[in-house]
């Protein structure tokens, strides 16, 4: 049963609608989204409305993400330049 929960949380991470190399940043932070989104000072649903749309961050808050989940600066913004509008 166990196979069959990793199966389905697997397949509905590669239907995720948001954008994959930004979240695989994030993660690499281990902080929670709503951690995250809380620090920042928006909601949680702001938060995944930018990892669906990252091209909606600013500058400022691109780089106030990357300061809450302790990235290098720019790492957000280099994974960004790939985005696909």
């Amino acid at each position: 049963m166990n196979l069959q929960i990793e199966r389905k949380e697997k397949m509905m991470v590669k239907n995720s609608k948001t954008y994959q190399p930004l979240d695989e940043v994030i993660e690499k932070s281990g902080i929670k989204y709503k951690v995250i989104a809380e620090r920042m000072g928006v909601s949680y649903d702001s938060l995944r409305n930018w990892r669906i749309e990252p091209n909606k961050l600013t500058l400022e808050r691109i780089q106030e993400l990357e300061q809450v989940i302790g990235a290098e600066q720019g790492t957000i913004y280099k994974v960004m330049k790939n985005f696909t509008y």
